[in-house]
């Protein structure tokens, strides 16, 4: 996630960022909301990560103008 740009995103975010994170849901906010990631600890590569709204926009920059360093021209076609 760094070397795309992305510094408030990933697994586990600081308390300090929740706020900006869309919480998981009514009751849960920047934890997992599924019980076996959980219970991993919240890492798990079926948990998901968790960002905010301008880490979400340079990722799905990066998707519409791939470059060579992110997406082969083979993943894009």
């Amino acid at each position: 996630f760094e070397r795309l740009g992305l510094n408030h995103t990933g697994y586990l975010p600081a308390r300090a960022l929740w706020p900006a994170i869309a919480p998981v849901s009514r009751h849960r906010q920047g934890v997992v909301d599924d019980g076996n990631a959980f219970a991993m600890g919240g890492i798990s590569g079926h948990a998901g990560v968790f960002t905010d709204v301008r880490d979400a926009a340079r990722l799905t920059q990066r998707w519409l103008a791939p470059a060579p360093d992110f997406l082969s021209a083979a993943t894009v076609a």
